[in-house]
C-alpha cells in the first residue's frame, strides 16, 4: 500500500508517471536524501565538526560538544531528543557542521518510506493494484 500511494501521489516529485518500472525502481533506490540518524557516535560528530566554527563557539557550547564527542557509545539524535535539540541550537541552519553532518548520512526514498530496496517487479505489482 505504501508503494502504491507513493507511485500515485509522487509527494517527492520524482516523476514516476513518465518512468517505466525499472527507472521508477532506480529513482526510488538512489541514496541521495540527507537525514540525521537516530544515533551517531561521538567520532562521527568529530568527523563532521568544522574547526573554524568550533573555535567561535561559546565556552558552554564548546564544553557540550567536547562531552558529546568524547562520550562512549552512541549519542541519541532521534527526533525530540535533548541531544539533537542542543546540537541544532549550537549548529544552526546553514552552519558548516550541520551541512557536513547532513552530507554524511544519505538514504533512498524507498528507505525513507521503510520499503528497503524496491525492484522493478515491486513497482509493476504496485502499479497494477
Amino acid at each position: 500500500m505504501t508503494l502504491k500511494s507513493e507511485l500515485t501521489n509522487d509527494p517527492a516529485g520524482l516523476g514516476y508517471a513518465v518512468l517505466d518500472d525499472q527507472a521508477t525502481a532506480n529513482a526510488l533506490n538512489v541514496r541521495d536524501r540527507s537525514y540525521v540518524p537516530d544515533s551517531i557516535a561521538g567520532a562521527q560528530l568529530l568527523g563532521v565538526l568544522d574547526a573554524t566554527e568550533f573555535a567561535g563557539l561559546s565556552a558552554d557550547d564548546k564544553v557540550f560538544v567536547q562531552m558529546a564527542v568524547s562520550a562512549g557509545g552512541e549519542l541519541d539524535t532521534s527526533a525530540g531528543s535533548l541531544t539533537l535539540a542542543q546540537l541544532r541550537a549550537i549548529f544552526g541552519v546553514g552552519s558548516p557542521t550541520r551541512a557536513n553532518l547532513l552530507a554524511t548520512f544519505k538514504r533512498s526514498r524507498a528507505e525513507e518510506l521503510g520499503l528497503g530496496v524496491v525492484t522493478r517487479r515491486d513497482v509493476a505489482i504496485a502499479r497494477r493494484k
